[in-house]
């Protein structure tokens, strides 16, 4: 059997920010792992510029997932993916977050989507970053049909 998937990191395992590239079925992402403020900052910027240049729209479609830790569900990382390029935010070691992330979280021109994720929003506002998803969509629900799937 082909194999169609790899993934290897590029740089020490233990810096920050940390790139991890998978190979899937022939397209390569580039995972880009922080809790850096600055690297967060140039990442939006470049995935911005990228899209006005090649696609010359101010509509975005962001892939979002939010993980959490503890009895208490505080965000814990937030994932988002922009074509195939996707920056891991270590939310609860970042010290600061750039007011850049706050302003493309916010813009009601982007549109936020994942699976099962009905509580995400409510955990990115309740964390210590106070985080706003302006139009955070579940594919499950509103593009799939299935209602009553849920992940807690």
């Amino acid at each position: 059997m082909v194999r169609n998937i790899s993934t290897y990191c590029e740089g020490n395992h233990g810096q920050d920010p940390r790139t991890v590239i998978t190979n899937f079925f022939n397209k390569r992402l580039q995972t880009t792992v922080t809790s850096r403020s600055e690297i967060i900052k140039q990442w939006v910027a470049e995935r911005l510029e990228v899209i006005k240049f090649f696609h010359n729209e101010n509509r975005i479609i962001v892939g979002v997932g939010v993980q959490w830790t503890g009895p208490t569900r505080a965000a814990d990382a937030l994932q988002l993916c922009i074509g195939t390029r996707c920056l891991v935010i270590q939310s609860s070691h970042t010290p600061h977050i750039p007011y850049e992330l706050h302003s493309f979280l916010s813009n009601p021109n982007n549109h936020f989507v994942g699976i099962l994720n009905d509580f995400d929003k409510q955990l990115l506002e309740n964390c210590r970053h106070r985080l706003c998803v302006s139009n955070l969509k579940n594919l499950a629900r509103h593009f799939l049909g299935f209602v009553d799937v849920r992940k807690d």
